[in-house]
Order: C-alpha cells, then structure tokens, then sequence
C-alpha cells in the first residue's frame, strides 16, 4: 500500500500521467478544433447549396410565370406544373409527391416548400395543398424570412418533428419571396444532415490520439528513465547530508539540467565536506585557546590579589611611620620645654632614631618587594595582553572562515535559485527539480542561519576582547604610576633614612655640645615636620595604589568571565559541528 503511494507521489509517474494528459488534451484539442471547424464549413458549404437549390426554383417559377404572361398556361396550371417540378411526381394513390425524383433535393432529406401570404402550404411533398394548420408559428418564422432584406436574415431556423425518429430537432430553411404568386419558397432541412459524414471523423480522431498517447507514453519512458534514477540518486544524497553523514558524492554528470544539477551537487558535498572539516578543527583550536587564557586569567587574578596584599602591608607600615614621627615631633616639643632633662631626652631620641632606622630600613625592604611585586604583574599584564592579541587574531581567522561558510551558503542559495527558476520554466517537468532546489535551499539557509550565529558569537569575542584589551591598557598606565610611586616612596625612604642617620649623629654628638643643641633644635624639628609630611604622602600615594590594583583585580576578573564565555560558546560550537560525519 506505501509503495502505490509513493509510486503516485514520485516525479516519474507524475511526469507520465501529465504525458498522458496533455497528449489527451492535445489530441483532443486539435481533434474538438478540427471536427468544429469541419461543422462549420459543412454548415457554410450546406447554406450554400441550399440557397443555390432555392435559386434553380426560383428560376423554375420565373419561367412558368412568364409562360403565363404569355398565356400559353393558366395561372392554376402553371402553379401545379410548378409543385411537380419542385416537389417530383405525384404518388399513385394521388396524395402527397415523391420528393425523392425531384431535381431540386437536398441530400434525399431537404425538400421544397412554398406557403402563401395567409400561410397555406402550396408546395409540400406531405401536406395537403391549401391547407393552414393551427399552429402557424415556424410559418410565419419562415415568410418573415423570405420577406427579410438581409442576406442572413433569409437562413431561418425552427424546432421540428424528424418522422423517421419521432425526435424533435432543430431545423434550418432558407426562404425567398417569389412575388408574381406571393409564395414564400425556400428548402429545409435538418441541421444534422449537413454533417452527418463528421460522425466517423470524430471515431478516427479518438483512435489515433489513444495511439498518440501511448506513444508519447513509451518514448517519454525510455526517456526519462535514467533522468529519474538520477534525481532518485541526488533525493538519497541529500537526506544523508540532511541526516549529518557528508560524504563526497560522484553522481553521474551530463550536459543537461538534471546532470548539471548532479555535477552541482557533487561539488557542493565536497565543499561542504571541506568546509565542515575546517571547523571542527577551528573549533578546537578555538577550545585549546579559551581554555589557556582562562588559566593565565587565574594566575593574573592571584597574583593580582598578592598585590594588593602587600600593597595594604606597606599602607600599615607608612601608617604606623608617621605615628611615630608624630610622637618624635612631641617629644622635640617636650625637649625644648624641659632643657635640664636633655641628657634623659637625648638618649631617648637615640633610641627612637635606632628605631626610625629599623624602620626605615624595612620599609626599604618592602619598597623592594613592591617594585619586584610590580614588575611581575608588568610582565604577567604583557603576557595578557600578548594572549588577548593572540585571541583577537584567532577570532579574525574565525570571522573569516564563518565569512566563507557565508559565502558558499549565499552561492548555494543561488544556485538552488537557478534550479528553481529552470522547474518554473519546465513548468510540470520541473516540479520534481524544484523540490529538490527547495531542500537544497533549506540546506542553505540553515547553513547561513549557523555561520550568522557564529559570526554573533565571534562579534561578542571580539567585543569583550577588545573592551578587556582597553581594560589592560588602562591596568598597564595604572602600573606605569604604580611604578613612578614606588620609585617616589624609594627616594622618600632613602631620604628619611638620611636624616636618621644624621640625627643619631647628633644625638652622639649632643652629650659633647648642648650648648649647640639649641641652634640644632630648630632643624631637627623641621626636619621632623618634613618627615611627617612626606609619610603623609606616602599614605595617599599607597591608598592610590591599592584602588589601582583594585580596578586590576576586577578588569582580570572580567577577562576571566570572558574567557569562560568563550570556552562556552568553543563547547557550543564543537556540539553543533559533530552532528556532521566526514
């Protein structure tokens, strides 16, 4: 039961059946048209002779008319000379004529007729002369025809009894006036009679379109029997290509549209074998790449965060230094204010400047590691930067292949739209062609549909890289200060460091020389003050650094969501890649 079904559905049979039906309707056509045309000429040719045989009669009753004028006939005699002349001789039993011997007949159907102005039969093979029926209808048709100025208007046409039947059919008399006698005289005769010899016409035009048709039929199949195999082979084809199974296709491929078609097809099944195999290994290159940059995005956010760490020690320490020289600035006011403890005072003050230089001393230490901490993240920053450049140029080769795919969809889809204009034009022999354009068009669309997807993704790559790619700049300025600050806060340190040194000096040397501690006072305390200031600045400059690791710890942490965004859309890609088989 499928196979019947699917054998009417399949492109042969619907090929053969509208051979078939168009050979019937040609045939038919050019037969209905001829056996048309025939009738009409034979009705034309029937009219003729009608109007010729109505002529002769006419010129039968001129020449009995003027032997009357002539008075070699009376008027009676002549009139009944006359219905023997046009209506033959008179049956042996004295009634009714035998119209079949007379010379003025139509095909041994069409006889004369002649009826007076009061519509009484005169001439009448059958009926009684002089007489006027009840029904006086198809008379009075026919004297108003022989009485019409038009040539036409003389053809008159009326319902009548055929005795041989008893069938009423419809019959056409032509009428004119022959006026000595007021006779309206004219032949009528079934129309049927005039083509009657087209009956067997019609019989032969039926036999030879059957013949037509099954001949057509024949050539039609020894034809297109290899054409539909082919088109069977392309159906087959592209359901396993529909079904993700590419496989190079060798169709066999001719000159005409169906082999064109094949010779279309199998280099599309190659290229999109090739296209198919160069995505997946983009894909995973694509894959390998996201998953790298998504470690170096951990390592960075970690180091990131040592950064900051350290950043905030050195913020406590700075803190903690200017505490005490405020403390050493209160104890200088306390020395000025108690002179006779001087020797008190002044080892305190050697204590504290030991003190200022252990202090000293580490934060040097630590604006080391600073400057080590910060050119590591220099140098991990530029290998960002560097893997950011590598992914934008990926995401550049990517575009590129996704613009081929394009590409090769849009030609694709212009070839299906050529096949598809070519069934239009074969119009019911390209029926099966354009359902096989449509399915390759789909095929199309959906491969465009993929590559516009993935041209999506690769924009929101490209976007996010590029905004991650500012983002660093910005981190590596940021650094850049960072740098200048550490630098700033080194030459502090060395500074303060100086003037330790300087006031352990003069501590030692104060036992020896309180008499010069008072002019030495009012440097050390404005020293002192400097000192405060300058930790002071420190302190800002730090706060300034830990914002800007701040903002570098969240611009890595936007580039890690990124790249696991992108290792994201590698998975998505991969997933729609391996539905296909090379």
């Amino acid at each position: 039961m499928k196979k019947k079904a699917f054998a009417s559905r399949s492109v042969f049979f619907q090929l053969m059946s509208a051979i078939i039906v168009i050979t019937i309707l040609t045939g038919g056509l050019v037969g209905t048209t001829g056996y048309l045309l025939a009738k009409h000429v034979l009705i034309d040719a029937g009219k003729a002779d009608l109007k010729h045989i109505v002529s002769g009669a006419m010129a039968t009753l001129e020449q009995l008319n003027d032997r009357v004028e002539k008075k070699e006939l009376t008027l009676e005699q002549a009139q009944e000379q006359a219905r023997l002349y046009l209506s033959g001789p008179k049956n042996d039993n004295g009634k009714g004529y035998q119209s079949q011997k007379s010379d003025f007949i139509y095909k041994n159907k069409g006889y004369l007729i002649a009826y007076g102005t009061d519509y009484s039969t005169q001439v009448h093979p059958v009926n009684d002369i002089g007489v006027i029926p009840d029904n006086t209808t198809n008379r009075q048709k026919m004297v108003a025809g022989a009485n019409a100025k038009g040539e036409d208007a003389h053809y008159v046409t009326y319902m009548d009894k055929d005795d041989a039947t008893g069938e009423e059919k419809e019959k056409l008399a032509y009428m004119s006036q022959f006026t000595p006698w007021n006779w309206s005289v004219g032949i009528a005769v079934f129309q049927d009679e005039f083509y009657k010899e087209l009956e067997q016409m019609k019989l032969y035009i039926i036999l030879i379109t059957a013949g037509v048709a099954l001949l057509s039929l024949g050539v039609f199949y020894l034809a297109a029997r290899g054409k539909v195999r082919l088109l069977k082979q392309v159906t087959a084809a592209s359901k396993e290509i529909a079904a993700g199974n590419i496989e190079r296709t060798n169709l066999k491929e001719t000159t005409d549209e169906i082999g064109q078609l094949a010779k279309g097809f199998n280099h599309m099944s190659g290229e999109l074998r090739t296209l198919v195999s160069g995505l997946q290994e983009t894909s995973s290159q694509l894959v390998e790449s996201a998953t790298d940059l998504s470690a170096i995005s951990e390592e960075t956010s970690a180091s990131s965060e040592e950064i900051g760490r350290a950043i905030g020690d050195i913020s406590t320490g700075t803190l903690h230094q200017a505490s005490d020289l405020e403390v050493a600035n209160q104890q200088m006011t306390q020395f000025n204010q108690s002179i006779e403890n001087v020797k008190e005072q002044s080892d305190h003050i050697k204590r504290i400047s030991d003190q200022s230089s252990q202090s000293s001393q580490q934060g040097q230490q630590i604006v080391q590691q600073l400057k080590q901490s910060n050119e590591q993240s220099i140098q991990a920053s530029q290998g960002i930067r560097a893997g950011i450049e590598q992914l934008s140029t990926k995401v550049q080769d990517i575009s590129q292949i996704t613009d081929t795919i394009e590409s090769i969809s849009n030609e694709t889809n212009l070839l299906a739209l050529n096949a598809s204009i070519e069934a239009a034009r074969a119009g019911e022999h390209g029926k099966g062609f354009s359902v096989v354009a449509s399915e390759v068009r789909n095929l199309a669309e959906q491969t465009k549909q993929s590559a516009v997807q993935i041209q999506q993704m690769i924009q929101g790559i490209k976007e996010e890289t590029t905004a991650t790619a500012g983002i660093m700049s910005s981190t590596m300025d940021r650094f850049a200060e960072l740098d200048e600050a550490v630098h700033a806060t080194e030459h502090e340190f060395n500074a303060i460091s100086t003037l330790i040194s300087q006031t352990i000096v003069e501590t030692n040397a104060m036992a020896k020389e309180l008499n010069t501690l008072l002019e030495q006072n009012d440097l050390i305390t404005k020293a002192m003050h400097g000192a405060a200031h300058v930790s002071q600045e420190n302190a800002a400059a730090i706060e300034e650094i830990t914002a800007s690791t701040d903002e570098q710890v969240t611009a890595i942490s936007n580039v890690a969501k990124a790249a696991e965004r992108l290792n994201e859309l590698s998975m998505r890609l991969n997933q729609d890649i391996a539905r296909y088989r090379l």
